[in-house]
C-alpha cells in the first residue's frame, strides 16, 4: 500500500516540476512579448508545446497511479480524487499526499495567471498592430499637403514612445 502512495506522490511531484518548467517558459514568453523578440517567442512556443505534451503523459500516469491506489484501498477507481483517497489513508501518508496535491494546484494557479497575462499582452499588441495599420493606410488617402513623416524602422510592440 505504501508503495502505491509513494508512486502517486512521485507522479504529483513530477507534474509539479513540469508545470513549474511551463511557468518559467510562460514568464520568458511574457518578456519576449514585451521586448518584441518574435524569434525568441517562436522558440518558446515550441518549448511550451513540448512541455505540454510531457504534462499530458504525466496526467496519464497520475490517473493510473490514483486508480491503482484506489483499487488497493477498496475505493471506486473511476474519477477518484485525492480527497477521496486520503480518507482511507493513515495520517502521515494522507499529509504527504495532500501536500503534493496542494503544491501542484498552486503551480497550476500561477501558470493560469501567467497565461492570462500573456493573453492580455497578446491582445493588446494585436490591437496596437490594427491601429498602426489603420494609421498607415490613412496616410496619403487625403488631399492634404505638407511634409510626410517617416515611420521608425525598428519599433518594438510596447515601445514607450509609441
Amino acid at each position: 500500500m505504501q508503495t502505491l502512495v509513494q508512486e502517486l506522490v512521485r507522479v504529483l511531484q513530477m507534474m509539479t516540476d513540469r508545470h513549474r518548467r511551463m511557468l518559467r517558459l510562460t514568464e520568458r514568453q511574457r518578456q519576449a512579448l514585451v521586448n518584441g523578440q518574435t524569434d525568441v517567442l517562436s522558440a518558446l512556443v515550441v518549448a511550451v508545446r513540448t512541455e505540454a505534451a510531457d504534462v499530458v503523459e504525466a496526467e496519464r500516469q497520475r490517473a493510473a497511479a490514483a486508480r491503482a491506489l484506489a483499487e488497493a484501498l477498496g475505493v471506486r477507481p473511476e474519477g477518484v480524487t485525492v480527497t477521496e483517497i486520503v480518507r482511507h489513508l493513515d495520517r502521515r501518508s494522507a499529509e504527504v499526499l495532500v501536500q503534493a496535491s496542494e503544491d501542484l494546484k498552486s503551480v497550476i494557479r500561477d501558470l493560469a495567471l501567467a497565461n492570462e497575462r500573456n493573453a492580455a499582452l497578446t491582445a493588446f499588441s494585436l490591437r496596437y498592430v490594427d491601429k498602426l495599420i489603420e494609421t498607415v493606410a490613412a496616410v496619403g488617402t487625403g488631399e492634404q499637403y505638407g511634409p510626410t513623416q517617416r515611420m521608425p524602422t525598428a519599433v518594438r510592440m510596447f515601445d514607450r514612445q509609441v
